[in-house]
């Protein structure tokens, strides 16, 4: 009888950490005092003991009581599910479900159409030294306590430095990408994709498309729309922004996420 909500926050050292609120009617939110995390000397705030935000919270029907909600995200040791009862209490699993870096929001869902887990993971093309544009790209699997038999090769690219895992290249299909109907140096971002809650044979994403405006991380982002019938291929039926930009010298002026 409410709608639960996790959510990114960061510190004045912008140091990130999933937050928590809920509401009845998805207008007026409540930020609870859970009294889990300590943070400043106080445990007087509604964080829940996470720091990666990479990743989407989502209730696993597959899991046991005490797994019953789920987070995969990007650590330095690769891909990581944090597993909860309650949503609020998390433990996180001692093995990297993939040994590969996707440093954002990654979604992660349980298809009652495939019977599988999908996972959208962030990706990059990288045709030469100077040019490394983002993508998305898709995979399949059975559990998400298995570690995935995927690893690291002699052309896998370490962003962050050896002793960190490298990011995921090629070793899953892309699904979604800039294309030359895209403005020139776009990438995208993320897809936010999910089955569509009214029609369970359609999937609907909505992808951040960025346009680079001199480095890799300086641009503008905005949100498209695009549908799918089985999630893989993808319908861009315009270019226009679904979720578009504000006005100059607003907060949304160069960047807006769903």
């Amino acid at each position: 009888d409410k709608l639960r909500m996790w959510y990114i926050c960061r510190d004045k050292q912008n140091r990130p950490n999933v937050a928590y609120a809920e509401s009845r009617d998805g207008v007026h939110w409540i930020k609870p005092n859970l009294g889990i995390v300590e943070y400043d000397g106080s445990k007087e705030n509604n964080l829940v003991g996470m720091t990666s935000l990479e990743g989407v919270v989502f209730r696993d029907p597959n899991a046991p009581a005490q797994e019953r909600y789920a987070y995969l995200t990007h650590l330095s040791v690769g891909m990581v599910r944090y597993h909860s009862p309650d949503g609020l209490h998390w433990q996180r699993d001692k093995t990297p479900l993939l040994r590969l870096g996707a440093d954002t929001q990654n979604v992660t869902f349980w298809d009652e159409r495939l019977g599988k887990y999908v996972l959208y993971l962030r990706a990059w093309n990288c045709p030469d030294v100077k040019h490394r544009y983002r993508k998305v790209v898709r995979t399949e699997i059975s559990s998400l306590t298995t570690p995935m038999n995927v690893g690291p090769s002699e052309k896998s690219l370490y962003l962050w430095g050896k002793e960190k895992v490298p990011v995921i290249g090629d070793e899953f299909p892309t699904v979604f990408a800039a294309d030359e109907k895209d403005p020139p140096d776009s990438d995208v971002y993320t897809i936010s994709a999910q089955p569509y809650p009214l029609d369970p044979c359609w999937y609907v994403g909505f992808p951040s498309m960025f346009q680079r405006e001199g480095r890799t991380s300086e641009g503008r982002l905005e949100v498209h729309f695009a549908g799918s019938r089985d999630g893989i291929m993808w319908h861009r039926y315009d270019r226009k922004p679904y979720a578009p930009l504000g006005l100059a010298g607003s907060e949304r002026a160069n960047m807006t996420f769903m």
